[in-house]
């Protein structure tokens, strides 16, 4: 099969005119909004492609909306991942800042993330792991003293 060219046949269709274009803006705004009961007339019709021109920027923003949801819902999912293994972080940088003298070798804090819930998480975690871990190391360590002495 050899590759040809698609050709469609455009001898039939005009071009566009403003007005096709108003029509077809008032059928998708038709689409958008809830069913009513009443078929719009002629004269009504006409009416409402020149209020749909102000609503036409209202629903621009309001689909820009969904793309700030999507990258907070990103962002936060990145957060709760993250919200341990930082707690954690900021205990050793608490750490580290407290033991070394001066304010000038001090590590700058991690800011603080934007979402309450993995903040939160972060907080805790922060006096958790750090507790959990020095737990465990000290009952090692207790296990391989006692196991010398007794």
């Amino acid at each position: 099969m050899e590759n040809q060219p698609f050709e469609v046949d455009v001898s039939g269709f005009d071009a566009l005119d403003e007005e096709d274009l108003l029509r077809m803006d008032e059928r998708s705004q038709r689409l958008n909004e809830p069913i009513v009961d009443e078929v719009p007339t002629t004269e009504e019709t006409s009416e409402s492609t020149q209020t749909t021109q102000p609503q036409q920027t209202a629903t621009s923003k309001e689909a820009a909306e969904p793309k700030e949801e999507e990258g907070n819902a990103l962002k936060t999912t990145a957060e709760a991942a993250l919200a341990i293994p930082t707690g954690t972080l900021d205990w050793g940088i608490s750490l580290y800042n407290k033991v070394m003298p001066g304010e000038v070798i001090d590590l700058p804090n991690i800011p603080k993330f934007q979402n309450e819930v993995t903040q939160s998480i972060r907080d805790i975690s922060s006096v958790v792991v750090p507790t959990i871990l020095i737990t465990k190391g000290l009952g090692a360590a207790g296990a391989a003293a006692h196991t010398k002495v007794g």
